[in-house]
């Protein structure tokens, strides 16, 4: 019968031991996965602001584009005066002082803050293009301007910003 007899003395304490323990690891866990669900809040929303800033990007630069588009099906109410190809060009290559500046509250779309946009244009290069002749008018054959359009959109609570480049190539007599 002593065989069947637990030693109470010796159990002191170990219990309380292995619950502080067991509490102390529930509670790393659920630290651990609050903080995880924090972090993947703040990538779901700044993959919501980056997708916004890409449409609002491809309107701006789909916007400078049409702008700088001469042919009057496509674009009616095109000015040569205000065709920043052409600033561009008279600038000459390589200078990144043409831009187009659209700071309005247009794209207020995130959150009502704003979102600034600028498109800057750029001649790189102007070569006579293989193979074309001009006849009429000038005397240097016709002219390839290659340009290079850069828009960005930047959201101006989390600085968040979106950047696309794009060449275009338009054609012109040589001068």
């Amino acid at each position: 019968m002593n065989m069947n007899i637990i030693n109470q003395h010796a159990q002191k304490g170990a219990l309380l031991i292995v619950s502080m323990m067991l509490l102390f690891v529930l509670t790393l866990l659920g630290v651990t996965s609050v903080s995880t669900s924090s972090l993947e809040g703040r990538m779901a929303t700044n993959f919501q602001h980056k997708t916004i800033l890409f449409q609002i990007v491809e309107s701006a630069l789909s916007d400078a584009l049409i702008m700088g588009d001469p042919d009057i099906t496509t674009n009616p109410n095109y000015d040569a005066a205000n065709d920043l190809m052409i600033t561009a060009l008279s600038k000459g290559v390589g200078d990144l002082t043409t831009a187009l500046t659209d700071n309005s509250q247009k794209f207020n779309t995130i959150r009502n803050t704003t979102v600034n946009t600028n498109t800057l244009i750029v001649l790189m290069a102007q070569s006579p293009c293989g193979g074309a002749s001009f006849s009429s008018g000038g005397s240097g054959g016709i002219i390839c301007y290659a340009y290079e359009f850069r828009s960005t959109a930047t959201h101006n609570s989390t600085n968040t910003n979106e950047t696309h480049i794009q060449g275009v190539e338009r054609t012109g007599p040589g001068y």
